[in-house]
């Protein structure tokens, strides 16, 4: 029970030592400017390294009010975990052929289908206009802020 008592503590003890190795090789890349292909991982490694942070104080808090007699063991749908890994796959196999701005968008809203939760009824239209509007901007984001491409596939806007 120890183990479970200190669990959201040892969670975020991993994201921030993950966070702290992501920033030390994110500064061993070469930079070439203040905006450049480092930009996104600066952040990211950031972003890590305060959800490890505020994890870690949830986590102290947790384990402070944390008592056995209370403790109901979460019931984990490893089938939609499954499901999530097969989505990752079959998105990053078809990402070159088929592109990004469309296989994005399919794998969000598919996403969003999968971790709707039971009994929830699932907004396609909200879905779909999330993840339209999401993947665009990113797409952009990459293309006109940091000019790196993302595969374009069958769409080929660039030509």
């Amino acid at each position: 029970m120890k183990l479970k008592k200190y669990s959201e503590l040892i969670f975020g003890l991993l994201i921030l030592a993950f966070g702290i190795f992501y920033f030390i090789l994110t500064i061993q890349l070469p930079r070439k400017d203040t905006i450049d292909a480092t930009f996104i991982p600066y952040i990211l490694s950031a972003f890590m390294g305060v959800l490890g942070i505020l994890q870690l104080s949830a986590g102290i808090k947790a384990s402070k009010k944390f008592k056995e007699e209370e403790y109901v063991a979460e019931n984990l749908d490893h089938l939609t975990v499954i499901k999530i890994i097969a989505l990752i796959v079959i998105y990053i196999a078809f990402l070159q052929p088929i592109g990004f701005l469309i296989c994005t968008a399919v794998f969000l809203v598919l996403g969003f289908i999968l971790l709707t939760p039971v009994g929830t009824k699932i907004n396609y239209v909200q879905y779909i206009t999330i993840s339209v509007v999401a993947t665009v901007l990113i797409y952009f984001s990459f293309r006109n802020g940091l000019h790196l491409m993302l595969p374009e596939g069958i769409l080929r806007l660039g030509r």
